[in-house]
């Protein structure tokens, strides 16, 4: 994964309402422009965030408010990221994680 490629090269999915310029590297540095990648949790309460399939497939259909603008991601930055890790490795966030940094080289 290059820090230039656009993020939708590694997952489409994310390519979705306008955000298919925005690079890894505007992701990763909190500049891809997705404010409001959340969702409406005083209707859907706090159960949605526990789901993280459901959550990584709710901010790539996140629209793009401004991509090279800051805005920090706090909550939705490990949905983002795990998308990521995903398109580009085929494997979930824990799958990933265990694989690359836990198990013994």
């Amino acid at each position: 994964v290059n820090l230039d490629d656009p993020v939708s090269k590694h997952w489409p999915e994310f390519g979705q309402e306008g955000k298919g310029n925005i690079t890894v590297s505007q992701l990763l540095s909190h500049e891809a422009g997705l404010a409001n990648a959340m969702p409406d949790l005083k209707r859907k309460g706090l159960a949605p965030l526990l789901d993280f399939e459901k959550m990584v497939d709710f901010v790539a259909k996140a629209p793009a408010q401004g991509a090279g603008t800051f805005n920090y991601h706090a909550i939705s930055y490990c949905w983002l990221v795990g998308g990521l890790v995903k398109g580009a490795t085929g494997r979930n966030m824990a799958e990933f994680i265990e694989k690359e940094f836990l198990e013994p080289a």
